[in-house]
């Protein structure tokens, strides 16, 4: 394949940038099969509307979680062969009732997103059979470690769910520190066999120290998407502490890729995106892959407010995106994507958070949470 110029032919528009709702997070837009498009997004449930019209007007929102004891986030869509859609998502137990209470379940629908019914759990600390003590123990050295970001997909023909976990880690103790323990996070993969999420397996293993570009160290690999190449391989993106830390750098996440030619075995982790700047990050990826098999990956960062006032965190990031040259992914890093842009125009001190993209029919559809609500913008790729 010729090489082709991203810079060239990969533009958002202001002009194109729409607001779709008001209130919510982490938006995810899925087209079914029959056009109808699915947005989900989440405040505390996970809300779901849907487009007959490609995105210009939208349905109220249906609910699509059932642990109302429990903070529901990191909405995911698949819409299985039979036309039934999967609806995945994180749970994490509010403190007044449930404190140690951390999963990814599974919602289902049979009638194209318009009502919702539990479906199975995909993992949860109280499922993992430790038994209570060992649970509560664990939570008590690390409150905040769980299951998060699940993505679901076909891999070799199986419906696949990755998801990030720094549970295991921690229950494992795995380092023997409190700490060093919290510094490691697993990218999970499992299977959905009848009716069953099985065959867990780790993709990318942040409690075992790793070489990237040079820097060997453990890190919090996680957020991860996969995508397949039109070449018949698989890819993954995800965020990642390599450089956290260290006197040269000090940035807190950086974007990174893997590839799979079988599903199976997957290679050591190239980076896609460093932010400028000290103590900034890049996180919360997304991958989609164009008809020219190029690889579109967006991602929130703070490097522009850093850059202009100093502050730095998610409350100041913001979704930027950048577009690979069509080099194979055997070969890819970094050096052959195009330069960041940011998808929504937004100032510095602005905040667009939790991204998410689909590239349907020729056209790269972007959705962030800005401060005044869910918006969209669009980028045709030729």
């Amino acid at each position: 394949m010729t090489a082709l110029l991203p810079a060239d032919d990969f533009h958002f528009s202001p002009e194109n940038k729409r607001r779709l709702c008001g209130g919510g997070g982490y938006p995810r837009l899925y087209a079914l099969k029959d056009n109808t498009w699915l947005l989900g997004y989440d405040n505390g449930r996970i809300n779901v509307r849907r487009s007959y019209d490609e995105g210009r007007n939208w349905s109220e929102p249906s609910i699509a979680s059932f642990h109302d004891e429990a903070f529901c986030a990191n909405v995911d869509f698949h819409e299985m062969p039979d036309g039934a859609i999967l609806c995945s998502y994180r749970a994490i137990g509010k403190p007044s009732i449930s404190n140690y209470t951390r999963g990814i379940y599974c919602s289902i629908s049979t009638d194209k997103g318009e009502t919702w019914h539990e479906y199975n759990t995909i993992v949860s600390n109280f499922a993992m059979r430790l038994g209570e003590k060992k649970i509560i123990e664990t939570m008590s050295r690390g409150r905040n470690v769980g299951f998060y970001e699940p993505f679901v997909d076909l891999i070799n023909g199986k419906i696949t769910v990755m998801y990030a976990d720094d549970f295991s880690p921690m229950a494992e103790d795995i380092h023997h520190d409190t700490q060093t323990n919290y510094r490691c996070q697993r990218i999970m993969a499992k299977e959905l066999v009848n009716g069953v999420w099985t065959n867990p397996r780790a993709i990318m293993d942040g409690a075992i120290e790793k070489t990237v570009s040079g820097i060997t160290r453990l890190s919090r690999d996680g957020m991860p998407v996969f995508a397949s190449m039109k070449t018949g391989e698989y890819v993954v993106v995800f965020e990642g502490t390599y450089r956290d830390q260290r006197e040269t750098d000090s940035i807190r996440f950086e974007i990174l890729m893997a590839y799979s030619t079988d599903g199976v075995k997957w290679s050591d982790p190239v980076e896609v995106f460093i932010p400028k700047g000290r103590g900034t990050k890049a996180s919360a990826p997304y991958v989609c892959v164009t008809d020219d098999n190029r690889l579109a990956v967006s991602f929130q960062t703070d490097e522009d407010c850093f850059a202009a006032t100093g502050k730095v965190g998610d409350g100041v990031s913001v979704m930027k995106c950048v577009i690979s040259d069509g080099t194979p992914i055997q070969k890819m890093d970094r050096t052959h994507f195009s330069p960041a842009q940011d998808v929504f125009f937004l100032k510095p001190g602005d905040a667009g958070l939790w991204n998410g993209m689909m590239y349907h029919q020729g056209v790269l559809y972007c959705v962030s949470g800005l401060r005044d609500g869910i918006y969209i913008n669009s980028c045709v790729i030729p």
